[in-house]
């Protein structure tokens, strides 16, 4: 039969609606560095490690230590993953 969400419902709305698919989950809050944040969001628009190094004037090696220290704070194992949490969050 169908999931019993009961719980859930009493529990919170939003919960409730995660449950059922009308609504994402939240993008992970732990904070990120200026330059953790840069680099996150050039790779999340497209831009290859190699790009991202040359447009920011700093080693491959560096955006690669960059890159996985946001996917550590954020939990996300990927590209594809970051790149849903960019397109994800809320307007500023």
């Amino acid at each position: 039969g169908p999931l019993e969400l009961s719980w859930v419902d009493e529990a919170s709305p939003y919960l409730l609606a995660m449950a059922k698919g009308s609504v994402s989950p939240p993008m992970p809050r732990t904070p990120l560095s200026p330059r953790e944040l840069e680099v996150a969001k050039l790779i999340s628009d497209g831009y290859s490690t190699l790009n991202v190094a040359a447009r920011l004037g700093i080693g491959e090696e560096t955006v690669r230590t960059l890159l996985r220290r946001v996917y550590a704070k954020w939990r996300i194992s990927g590209r594809v993953e970051l790149t849903r949490a960019f397109l994800s969050r809320p307007a500023p």
